[in-house]
């Protein structure tokens, strides 16, 4: 005896062996039933069925003809979300590009200063660019629990309201991990062009700063 979860049927049933069920009701119907043959027999055993009983699609499947029509459904499916994932990523990318050069502009009068006491561009680059990775990576620490915490208020409690029923809630440690490190390169690479436009900003530009904020 067990309890199951089958996610496509919200009605409760019972599984039981087909002879007991018989044998304790007889004369119940039976409307539906399901063969088991070899591959080779399909074909035939199919055409047999609907000439002896005039059966139709609805009412007579070839599960191996359902389930690669339903994998080419899914295919098609999981293809859409990784398409809409890509899309995501870019648009978040190009937020981030856009953020960190506004970011980049506004620091300038920040770091003219630095530049006059005798700091380097290159060590002013380094800085910022370390800044920005450090800035990302306490964001992705915080982000990650803060995700697993609506995951699973998404599975244990709007889930089972909405359906009533739930799927299991897991952590996959290795995919956190990689999450992290794209979530770095995407930080890292969306800072380089700032940092290297300061690298080469000329010194002129970073005295008008200062003489301006000053």
């Amino acid at each position: 005896v067990a309890i199951y979860a089958d996610y496509g049927n919200p009605k409760g049933q019972v599984s039981v062996a087909f002879d007991a069920l018989i044998a304790h009701f007889p004369a119940i119907a039976q409307t539906a039933f399901g063969l088991r043959v070899a591959p080779a027999r399909v074909p035939a055993l199919v055409e047999a069925l609907r000439a002896r009983f005039q059966l139709d699609n609805r009412s007579l499947a070839d599960q191996s003809v359902l389930k690669t029509e339903s994998k080419r459904i899914f295919s098609r499916t999981f293809a859409v979300t990784t398409a809409l994932n890509a899309f995501t990523l870019g648009i978040a990318g190009v937020a981030l590009l856009t953020s960190l050069l506004t970011l980049s502009n506004a620091r300038l009068p920040q770091l003219a200063p630095l530049w006059a006491i005798g700091i380097t561009r290159r060590r002013l680059a380094l800085i910022e660019l370390m800044k920005t990775l450090s800035v990302a990576l306490i964001t992705a620490l915080l982000a990650l629990p803060l995700g697993l915490l609506v995951a699973w208020c998404l599975i244990a409690v709007v889930n089972v309201k909405a359906f009533g029923w739930r799927l299991p809630f897991e952590v996959f440690p290795l995919q956190l991990l990689q999450l992290l490190g794209i979530a770095m390169l995407a930080s890292l690479l969306a800072a380089l062009p700032p940092i290297l436009k300061l690298m080469r900003m000329q010194p002129a530009k970073l005295v008008k700063v200062f003489a301006d904020e000053r």
